[in-house]
C-alpha cells in the first residue's frame, strides 16, 4: 500500500514528528511504501493560496503524491480548535475544485475516492471533547476533516484520535499520557483499511 504522510510542526524535535515517525516504522515494516512531506520544510512550501490557474511545481508535485497515495495520514498539532495554518493552505490549494472535488447538479462529488484518511493531532490545553466517545464528532476539528477537506474530495476518514494535555502551562504531559497515544498509533498503523 502507498501511504502519505502530512506533517505541520514547525518545532524540528516535537511530538508531531515522533507520533510521524512511529507510524512509518510500523508500516514500513510491514512492507509498505511511504512518503512523508513536511509542510515546514523549505522545499515543501506551497505559495499563499491564490484564485490563480498558474501551475506551481510545488503544488503539482503534492498533488502527484495525494494519486499516488491509497492512504493519507495528517498529524498536527491543534492550535486554536484548528490545525497550523500551512495546512490550512494545503487543504485550501490541494482539496479544489476541479482536482478533489466537481460539483454535479449542484453537489459536490469526490474525486479522490478509493482513498482512505487517518488523523492524529496533538492538543496543548485540556480538552477531553477530543476524546470522549461521540461527542469528538461534533468537534469542529472533526467536522471539518470528515465532511468537509476529506468528504468534499471522496477520501475516507477511518481513524481521528487527539492527545491532549500535552502542555498545560507549559509543563510536561501526564506521566504515560503520550506513551499511551502512541500506542494506540501503533495499533492504528497495523490496522490498515
Amino acid at each position: 500500500m502507498n501511504i502519505l504522510i502530512i506533517t505541520a510542526n514547525p518545532k524540528p524535535t516535537n511530538h508531531t514528528q515522533i507520533i510521524a515517525n512511529t507510524y512509518k516504522e510500523i508500516v514500513e515494516s510491514d512492507k509498505h511504501t511511504v512518503r512523508v512531506v513536511d509542510l515546514y520544510a523549505e522545499e515543501n512550501k506551497l505559495p499563499s493560496y491564490k484564485l490563480s490557474r498558474e501551475v506551481d511545481p510545488i503544488v503539482e508535485k503534492m498533488k502527484a503524491d495525494v494519486l499516488w497515495a491509497e492512504e493519507i495520514v495528517f498529524v498536527h498539532p491543534v492550535w486554536w480548535g484548528n490545525v497550523p495554518s500551512v495546512l490550512k493552505n494545503w487543504q485550501d490549494t490541494l482539496i479544489a475544485p476541479g482536482f478533489a472535488f466537481k460539483y454535479i447538479e449542484g453537489k459536490p462529488r469526490g474525486l479522490l475516492k478509493g482513498r482512505t484518511a487517518k488523523v492524529f493531532a496533538t492538543a496543548g490545553s485540556v480538552a477531553p471533547y477530543y476524546w470522549l466517545p461521540l461527542v469528538h464528532e461534533f468537534t469542529p476539528l472533526y467536522i471539518q476533516w470528515k465532511y468537509m477537506t476529506l468528504g468534499f474530495s471522496g477520501i475516507e476518514m477511518i481513524d481521528f484520535r487527539v492527545v491532549d494535555k500535552m502542555n498545560v502551562n507549559n509543563s510536561q504531559p501526564p506521566e504515560g499520557r503520550f506513551e499511551a497515544f502512541i500506542e494506540k498509533v501503533k495499533k492504528s498503523a497495523r490496522t490498515l483499511h
